[in-house]
């Protein structure tokens, strides 16, 4: 493909970056009219996929896991550079900075301690410590807005381009380990090459040296930039580099045709022959870090996934609330195991009664929990389950979602307002959706709530709505294990009937 080529695909790349972080940012403020949007955009986010693999997720995440694990065996990190949303807003801030400042980047060896920081969120993932890596992970930042942890990491991409991408983001490295030996890859054709450096003043991953007509494959992020800069077509999108010198048709080194352009001294001139065996030392050595890279990833994998919940959340202390767990999060231990914090159900939620816990210790740290004095879980409502990307969320049908208790009730009398102040009131039992709560006559000819926990389902519409404050007359307390309650028996008559809502 020729110069003018790889701008226009280029252009297509940012231009589809862009628009799926716009998407997805109107889905996020409006909901209820993009909630397609919601429900298949975190689908083919790899962070998220990985996520669910990782922590035994639901079995049909591993088809989207294995496509995407393929094609970067195949083509590198095209995720990075074409639908990561992060990426494209990092790619943005990069182009800004780069022209702001008139910066140049350099070639920087890869190193171990790249990966140290994104091993170290995976497997405190792996134990259930989900906060790290969920402040980390690149579609959880996005969906959280505009907050200190986006800001930081745009800031880092002004100055130092795609460093996040390759020293600290989890699926950055996961891919980066897949892409470092791909079949199809940039790479510097040394014929032509003039030397001029243009690909790597443009390379913001810092990861092309044209001294050796070396590309690291595994830190490439397949932004084209190099391939679009490049002044005669040197840089090309080919499958894994032949040793020529095998070859029956090239006894001899073939002569380069055109000079090369120095922008430094150089040490040493080599022929294009040494040159040619200099790149296949780098591409060995890509595949030996490659095999050493993949093989720690199939021990962690397999240990991730054949240890049980309960064994590797034993670390962690347990909470010290009792939290409302959100509809389908099953238990603590499911939803410690699969939550990545992305906060996507949290932003779904047509009566925002999640939102993210601030206490209880690192078991709760960020977890998404039903907050009754915000509002209440909507009894027909399954929008949270169905947009959940990693599975931690389980869906439900409408009619299981009707009986599943996400916690109980508990009816403190003394400080309702009808026995209190002999008030009429009757809000519990107005919107308790269930039949828990409903209004008899007592001794003060009002009448007054009685609760039957055998029917509540903890949905915390009736703490929402009294009017007591600071503390609720009737207050919902969290399960760690959720549970089925009785389904509701519709009675001809009521004990008590209010001809119209007190206030």
């Amino acid at each position: 493909m020729k110069r003018k080529g790889w701008k226009a695909l280029n252009l297509f790349r940012q231009i589809l970056g862009l628009g799926l972080l716009a998407l997805l940012w109107t889905a996020i403020l409006r909901p209820e009219a993009w909630e397609t949007v919601l429900l298949r955009l975190p689908k083919i986010q790899f962070g998220q996929i990985l996520a669910g693999v990782f922590s035994q997720g639901p079995r049909y995440i591993i088809i989207p896991f294995v496509g995407m694990a393929i094609t970067a065996i195949l083509w590198g990190r095209w995720f990075c550079g074409f639908i990561c949303p992060l990426g494209a807003l990092m790619d943005l801030m990069a182009a800004i900075g780069a022209k702001t400042t008139k910066k140049k980047y350099r070639f920087r060896p890869d190193s171990f301690w790249r990966s140290v920081v994104p091993v170290v969120l995976l497997i405190s993932f792996w134990a259930g410590l989900t906060f790290p890596l969920g402040q980390l992970e690149p579609y959880s930042v996005i969906v959280s807005g505009i907050s200190p942890v986006l800001l930081i990491l745009l800031l880092i991409a002004f100055f130092r381009g795609r460093a996040f991408c390759n020293s600290i983001c989890p699926t950055g490295w996961f891919l980066r380990v897949l892409a470092t030996g791909s079949i199809f890859g940039f790479r510097l054709k040394e014929e032509t090459c003039l030397g001029c450096g243009a690909c790597r003043n443009v390379c913001p991953s810092n990861c092309v040296d044209p001294d050796s007509f070396s590309l690291d494959r595994g830190r490439c992020v397949v932004c084209l930039r190099c391939a679009s800069v490049c002044p005669n077509g040197s840089m090309v999108f080919k499958g894994p580099l032949k040793d020529s010198s095998k070859s029956k048709h090239s006894k001899q080194p073939k002569i380069s045709k055109q000079p090369r352009i120095s922008e430094q001294p150089r040490i040493s001139k080599q022929t294009n022959h040494s040159n040619h065996s200099t790149q296949l030392n780098h591409s060995n050595h890509f595949r030996r870090r490659t095999f050493l890279r993949l093989t720690s990833v199939a021990i962690a994998s397999f240990g991730a996934y054949f240890t049980d919940q309960e064994t590797r959340l034993k670390i962690l202390p347990s909470p010290q609330e009792e939290p409302i767990l959100p509809p389908g999060a099953l238990s603590l231990a499911h939803l410690n195991a699969h939550c990545t914090l992305c906060h996507t159900c949290v932003r779904a939620c047509p009566n925002q009664a999640l939102s993210p816990a601030h206490s209880g210790g690192p078991s709760l740290w960020a977890k998404p929990l039903l907050k009754p004095y915000q509002g209440f879980c909507q009894y027909d409502c399954v929008l949270c389950t169905q947009v959940c990307p990693t599975g931690a969320l389980v869906i439900l049908k409408p009619e299981v979602k009707r009986t599943t208790r996400l916690g109980l009730a508990n009816l403190d009398r003394p400080e309702c307002v009808v026995i209190k102040n002999g008030t009429s009131c009757g809000a519990c039992a107005e919107l308790c959706p269930s039949g828990a709560v409903r209004m008899v006559i007592g001794s003060s000819s009002l009448p007054e709530p009685v609760l039957d926990q055998k029917y509540c389902i903890g949905c915390g519409a009736c703490q929402n709505a009294c009017p007591v404050r600071p503390v609720a007359a009737i207050v919902v307390s969290g399960l760690m294990v959720q549970q089925t309650a009785q389904a509701p028996v519709a009675t001809e008559t009521q004990d008590a009937v209010l001809e119209e809502f007190p206030f």
